[in-house]
């Protein structure tokens, strides 16, 4: 069963989910780095986490061999998809 989040898929657990809120609180982390994008889902999630969570605005910067599979939707001003090998 796939998980989605605003209409992309998103490759993480429930626990995960109930994780990563409460460690961005805490942290009130600058940059997340993401190594897989798939659609972009999960680092769309992560941007509007850190929008809601931190103080000071935040960048996500996610790395996929295959970017081309990131969905139009999922591209944020504070979210950069990198292509790498």
């Amino acid at each position: 069963m796939a998980r989605t989040y605003r209409g992309l898929i998103i490759i993480k657990t429930p626990f995960d989910l109930a994780l990563y809120p409460r460690l961005i609180w805490e942290l009130q982390p600058r940059t997340i780095i993401e190594l897989g994008s798939c659609q972009g889902g999960s680092g769309l999630w992560f941007a509007d986490n850190m929008s809601v969570l931190c103080e000071k605005p935040g960048e996500v910067h996610s790395f996929d061999l295959y970017t081309k599979l990131v969905h139009e939707n999922a591209r944020a001003s504070t979210t950069t998809y990198l292509s790498s090998s």
